[in-house]
């Protein structure tokens, strides 16, 4: 398992730990896919994972002690907060997805990314030939002004 991020501030220093994770193939079996938001970590598991085995995982991914049972039995990830000593920390929520024979579909979805275990794994190129060996590259960003079209120049 890789080594726990040094600090973890806010939401985005838990999706990119979690992209890391998902990249490097160090995710477990139940976990199908992982959304960081502002207010809380979405976690999509197989169905029949406990909050247990998500809060074990937890730990180990970001380091003992990294979550704590809140108010009931809500888990937290904690953050650092150089503010205070208190224990200051985001939200995690599971919802359990049954995996079928084709396996779990990625469907589209409207934000930048979704991280998944596929991350780890590289994608088929396709079957299909072009003409002449022509390669086909793709430029995009959900943003503009980026820098799009003066890549896409430089390289052709």
């Amino acid at each position: 398992m890789p080594l726990p991020p040094e600090h973890v501030f806010t939401w985005v220093d838990i999706d990119e730990h979690l992209a890391h994770l998902a990249t490097a193939g160090q995710w477990p079996d139940w976990l199908i896919a992982a959304d960081a938001w502002w207010d809380g970590l979405e976690l999509t598991t197989r169905t029949g994972t406990s909050q247990e085995e998500v809060k074990e995982w937890l730990d180990s991914a970001f380091g003992a002690g990294s979550t704590e049972w809140r108010e009931g039995d809500a888990l937290e990830l904690k953050l650092d907060d150089p503010r205070t000593s208190d224990f200051t920390g985001i939200r995690v929520t599971s919802r359990s997805q049954p995996e079928t024979a084709a396996g779990h579909p990625r469907i589209p979805l409207l934000r930048e990314r979704q991280i998944t275990r596929q991350l780890a794994e590289p994608l088929a190129r396709p079957r299909d030939r072009f003409a002449d060996e022509v390669q086909v590259m793709a430029f995009h960003s959900f943003k503009g002004g980026v820098g799009r079209t003066v890549h896409a120049v430089a390289i052709a």
